[in-house]
């Protein structure tokens, strides 16, 4: 979503700065100046100014002595925008938002894409505790946009949509929702037309002279980043990549690929898990939407071994097998496509 207002803002003609996370295959692909990624040696200059200011706090006996790397890399992703004089910096929170180290830039405007149950050990265990802690990146009296599905038919502990609009009246922001569509990015381009729309009746305006709107968005799926709907072919077969690794994301991946009509025919998925993931929500997913599983595993230290992924993924009802290395799984798995078939990478950012 961050990069489709990014992308807006670009055609309005307006200078634009991206954070975004994780990386994938190039830590650079954290930072974007307009339509380009970051230069090595810009990067290594913003963190090289990072750590002096770290080594300041360090001997000054401040809390700044103690930043974590995504505190360092967040202040030289900020520092980058700042060297060149973007006009808009478009800042994707890392985990969670009323800690997370982007939150202390004090935003224009605040964006909510959705709740998952995602980082609970963190974040907490339901999506309302979730949403309590997202909701700290909205500023009083701020634009706020938001794209949480509502859901009267859920109370209490579940109910984050309540959550978040109570947040919005209290802090007195302008709330701004947008229902969700039949696809994730169908809804990204509906929540980053809004915000461009929401700029325009702010007194943003284009080169052209006119208020900023939802139309400075081209058709398609705009700008991509590594790891995040990536197609290949791999001889004949084609090859989707993508790290999901929720349940809720990956069933949102499947039924956007669904509409896809050169990937109308069996699924062989190609599946790696961190051992903290919800791992039985996620295969219950796959079943009966995917032909096989072929389990593997990450050499990170936090993912589930191939085999014990298997055995679980067998209970679930799936077809599975085990193949310990990532390149030998994806080999497997294309031989096994059947005829008009695809093949689906996913589970794991690490694995993408």
């Amino acid at each position: 979503c961050a990069l489709r207002v990014a992308e807006g803002l670009t055609n309005a003609g307006r200078s634009v700065g991206v954070f975004a996370s994780p990386h994938v295959e190039r830590v650079t692909e954290r930072v974007r100046i307009g339509r380009e990624e970051i230069e090595d040696d810009a990067l290594a200059a913003g963190l090289e100014r990072a750590l002096e200011m770290q080594q300041a706090a360090e001997a000054q006996d401040t809390p700044g002595g103690r930043a974590s790397w995504f505190d360092l890399i967040t202040v030289g992703a900020i520092l980058c925008m700042a060297q060149v004089g973007v006009e808009w910096a478009l800042l994707e929170v890392g985990l969670g938002g009323r800690l997370d180290s982007t939150n202390a830039a004090d935003g224009e405007l605040a964006v909510i894409t959705s709740i998952d149950l995602e980082h609970t050990e963190i974040l907490g265990s339901t999506r309302s505790a979730i949403a309590g802690e997202k909701a700290g990146v909205l500023r009083a009296g701020r634009p706020f946009v938001c794209g949480v599905a509502q859901r009267p038919e859920l109370s209490g502990l579940e109910n984050a949509w309540a959550v978040l609009d109570e947040r919005a009246r209290e802090l007195e922001c302008e709330l701004h929702w947008v229902a969700p569509e039949v696809t994730v990015a169908a809804t990204n381009r509906a929540i980053a037309a809004e915000v461009l729309d929401v700029l325009g009746a702010a007194g943003e305006l284009d080169q052209e002279g006119r208020p900023m709107a939802g139309g400075l968005l081209a058709e398609g799926p705009g700008w991509r980043l590594p790891g995040r709907l990536e197609r290949f072919h791999r001889g004949p077969v084609p090859l989707v990549i993508d790290g999901a690794h929720v349940a809720s994301s990956v069933e949102r991946l499947l039924q956007d690929l669904a509409s896809d009509e050169s990937l109308s025919g069996p699924c062989v998925v190609v599946l790696a898990l961190a051992a903290d993931k919800p791992t039985g929500s996620l295969l219950k997913t796959l079943v009966a939407k995917v032909d096989s599983c072929i389990c593997t595993s990450v050499a990170s230290g936090i993912h589930r071994d191939a085999d014990d992924l298997a055995a679980l993924a067998v209970e679930v009802g799936l077809d599975a097998l085990a193949v310990a290395d990532p390149g030998d799984a994806v080999a497997e798995a294309c031989s096994r496509v059947a005829s008009g078939g695809w093949v689906l990478v996913t589970g794991s950012l690490y694995l993408a």
